[in-house]
């Protein structure tokens, strides 16, 4: 991230800017990665062992037991951008194929794409709604837009059953139960 203040240029561009921390993360990437899973890893592992057998902490809740940790270092967190962008770079690449074949969708789970880019993009995960509350909400919005859809077909029928018994008493529903029974 020095090499940034380095440049002679005092007008880069965002692009510019992205491209070059991108550079360095190619660069550092592998050793951060290394680091991370020979050393930090064990080391708060051992560490949390520690501190549980003690009694100094308690376990950790079911929901997350066993989850790998976070880590929110710079490097860390320039990392998970840089998966961003590569969901970005991907949804860039299938825009035009989506648009010659829309159901090509049906491979991708966008709801998980969606909850990803949000983690990734450093948004609090109490913030995201799990799977379960958002099928809730689509189908209260499918009941609704049903209950929609069938109020304005009554609506429509019962304007042209009027219109036509209005133009031909007759010609109504009570018109054809009448002739039905003959009278």
């Amino acid at each position: 991230y020095q090499q940034l203040s380095l440049i002679d240029n005092d007008r880069m561009t965002a692009t510019e800017v992205l491209q070059r921390t991108e550079e360095n993360m190619r660069i550092l990437g592998p050793n951060y990665d290394r680091l991370e899973r020979d050393l930090l890893n064990p080391l708060v592992k051992r560490a949390y062992g520690i501190l549980f057998r003690a009694g100094m902490i308690l376990p950790p809740p079911e929901g997350i037991a066993g989850d790998p940790f976070v880590y929110e270092s710079p490097m860390a967190r320039a990392q998970r951008l840089n998966d961003l962008t590569s969901i970005n770079q991907g949804i860039a690449v299938l825009a035009p194929l989506i648009q010659m074949k829309p159901d090509i969708t049906d491979t991708i789970d966008l709801d998980e794409i969606a909850r990803e880019a949000w983690k990734l993009s450093g948004v609090s995960p109490s913030a995201i709604r799990d799977a379960k509350e958002v099928q809730a909400i689509r189908q209260e919005r499918n009941a609704a837009m049903m209950a929609a859809q069938e109020a304005q077909m009554a609506q429509a029928l019962a304007k042209a059953g009027k219109d036509a018994s209005q133009a031909d008493p007759g010609a109504g529903l009570l018109g054809a139960l009448t002739g039905a029974m003959g009278g």
